[in-house]
């Protein structure tokens, strides 16, 4: 029987070598910077906007939102709330109204176009805000607006909105 031996120039007296960092980060696909838009969908003004509570309880929910976005859509109002007992947001688009909360495995998301039957109703006491809306299709509501303002901004984005429709 023949006997196979490997040589090595490994040295085996200390540890191994740690990976450079290039190594370390695997392989990726190379990206030119200039050809991302860090906020194509101009969220990052209305979240700075918001209070820090109101950042901070949306933050997840939020992140969902994002997602759901389309390409050419840009975000004009913004308000975080509770949608169907979670943290959650409403936001008005150039296109439509969406709605998002940060449920736990299993995110819930709605939208509404901007059209004719669209109702946006809202009322606030000293602390916080709520928004009904509701279509022929579907309704929703966000209660417990933290920023009493940023529902009066969005109520009456809507109304501008589909009075330009």
């Amino acid at each position: 029987m023949a006997e196979i031996t490997e040589e090595t120039d490994t040295d085996t007296t200390g540890p191994p070598e740690p990976p450079s960092p290039a190594d370390a980060a695997g392989p990726s696909a190379a990206v030119d910077p200039g050809d991302v838009d860090p906020d194509p969908h101009v969220l990052r003004p209305r979240v700075e906007a918001l209070s820090a509570e109101a950042a901070d309880a949306g933050r997840v929910a939020i992140a969902v939102l994002s997602v759901l976005l389309r390409d050419d859509e840009q975000v004009t109002d913004l308000a975080v709330g509770r949608l169907n007992g979670a943290n959650g947001v409403v936001a008005l688009t150039t296109e439509r109204l969406v709605l998002a909360n940060d449920r736990p495995y299993r995110a819930e998301a709605l939208e509404f176009p901007l059209a004719k039957g669209l109702d946006v109703t809202g009322w606030q006491d000293a602390d916080r805000a709520t928004i009904a809306i509701s279509d022929e299709r579907d309704s929703a509501t966000l209660d417990d607006v933290i920023d009493r303002p940023s529902a009066q901004q969005l109520a009456a984005g809507v109304a501008r909105a589909l009075a330009d429709r």
